[in-house]
């Protein structure tokens, strides 16, 4: 996959992902003013991370597939709506205390109970 980040006007970047789709079958995403991020997913557990990007248009952007990122000009830009909220926090939170337990229960075994305070 080639992650292509760029503005609306640049005629150039659109005529380079037209060459690639004729050319060759890599997937391309071209991220832009209209086509802009609108939720980030973050994982880490362990010794492995996983970063995954939504888009406007529904792709999907994983960094594990990612193998080149081609940046021609303009910003990066995050839709404000529904970004970051306190439920997907909460999400993200509870899920890295599940892999951190997960982690301490598997590699700490010379405990037979562990306990976890937790703040309510």
């Amino acid at each position: 996959m080639i992650l292509i980040i760029t503005n609306t006007i640049d005629y150039t970047s659109y005529n380079v992902v037209t060459w690639l789709h004729y050319f060759s079958d890599v997937e391309c995403i071209v991220l832009n003013e209209l086509n802009n991020i609108t939720e980030i997913f973050v994982s880490v557990c362990s010794n492995r991370k996983k970063v995954l990007l939504k888009s406007r248009y529904e792709e999907i952007i994983d960094f594990d597939k990612v193998s080149s990122i081609w940046y021609r000009r303009g910003p990066i830009k995050i839709s404000d709506s529904n970004t970051f909220n306190i439920q997907s926090l909460n999400r993200i939170l509870m899920d890295e205390n599940n892999c951190l337990n997960e982690y301490l229960l598997v590699h700490d075994k010379k405990y037979k109970r562990l306990i976890i305070n937790k703040m309510c």
